[in-house]
């Protein structure tokens, strides 16, 4: 590998200006780096300061764009919001960024609106660069997440990458050659459209996936609080065992990440296991570890079927990525696509 293409799923490091000493420590307290910047320009000059082996394509995360401007509300911009995000995003452009990504499955993604997302979509087009998304919904409602992908790239006119394609739990194989089907129409008619895939059956993202909209609407810290009132804390448990139920269920969630060196035995194994362990539901167990955590708890859930993934890798419009962070052992059991995903490709 010699190209890494940084900032994806929403989430980037362009304006770090803000972050807590936690956030700062995690991602570059091993580094040299001591300032604080907000833009590309700043994000491409640390960088460069670093020297890294490889070149960088740095996107710019929708989800930052948001929060700069909305915070943690969870609600639609207002169109002098969404004015203030296209230019935000003509500014992020002109300091040398890639493109643009989204996550649409995690806050503050989840809340954005087609609108929305075609505002900080049209300097990107301008500019000739990409929208690569995490899109709504990998599951039963793979197809409709597709189509909103498709909607905002006839109205800003960006290049659209649909990251990591796949279609999790059993009920929804099959789906993957549709959706990759969706995407030849969409590029006949307009910009074209692609996706990426990594070469393996399991995923891997938080365990606050498994959260309904509702909880987050105000962002993790206000959930977490609002968990303390045990009728809001047992309605996202049924919502939760309901979303993750449709996705394979929780033996498919295995636990990869956590803080706490008293919770490290949990890593490596599924949650059902672990709320065995504990002796309580599966849902119960979820939350208990989200709230103990603090949110910071990473996953892999084996939910993709294979039939899926072949049709992923032989499409003329596909290609490999690894889309993983940096595999360090001190950070609980990685996923292996972080370094295993070009080789695993080649083999299959």
């Amino acid at each position: 590998i010699t190209t890494e293409t940084i900032g994806n799923c929403g989430g980037s490091s362009v304006d770090t200006s803000k972050w807590d000493g936690d956030s700062w420590d995690r991602l570059f307290g091993k580094s040299s780096l001591k300032h604080r910047w907000d833009g590309v320009r700043g994000y491409l000059s640390a960088v460069n300061e670093i020297g890294p082996a490889v070149n960088v394509a740095a996107l710019f995360g929708h989800g930052d764009v948001r929060q700069k401007i909305v915070g943690d509300d969870g609600r639609p911009m207002t169109e002098a919001e969404k004015k203030h995000a296209e230019e935000t995003a003509r500014i992020y452009m002109a300091e040398g960024a890639f493109g643009v990504s989204s996550g649409l499955e995690y806050v503050p993604g989840r809340f954005a609106d087609a609108g929305e997302l075609a505002a900080v979509s049209r300097p990107v087009a301008a500019a000739g660069g990409i929208h690569a998304s995490h899109i709504r919904n990998e599951g039963p409602e793979l197809l409709e997440s597709i189509q909103e992908c498709v909607e905002v790239a006839k109205l800003s006119g960006v290049r659209f990458e649909i990251s990591h394609i796949k279609a999790c739990g059993p009920e929804n194989w099959g789906k993957v050659r549709d959706a990759l089907a969706m995407l030849d129409e969409a590029s006949l008619q307009g910009p074209e459209m692609t996706a990426d895939f990594y070469p393996y059956l399991a995923s891997s993202t938080e365990l606050a996936i498994v959260l309904p909209d509702w909880a987050l609407e105000k962002g993790k810290s206000a959930a977490l609080e609002s968990f303390k009132d045990s009728g809001i804390r047992k309605n996202a448990e049924i919502e939760s065992h309901r979303r993750t139920k449709v996705q394979g269920g929780w033996d498919k969630v295995v636990i990869t990440g956590v803080q706490k060196l008293e919770n490290k035995w949990m890593e490596g194994k599924n949650v059902a296991e672990i709320a065995a362990r504990m002796g309580k539901d599966p849902q119960v167990a979820a939350l208990d570890i989200l709230v103990d955590e603090a949110m910071q708890v990473r996953i892999a859930r084996f939910a993709m079927g294979e039939d899926d993934l072949v049709s992923a890798i032989k499409h003329p419009k596909t290609c490999v990525v690894t889309d993983g962070n940096n595999a360090v052992p001190d950070e609980g059991k990685p996923h292996p696509r972080s370094v295993g995903a070009f080789p695993e490709k080649k083999a299959s």
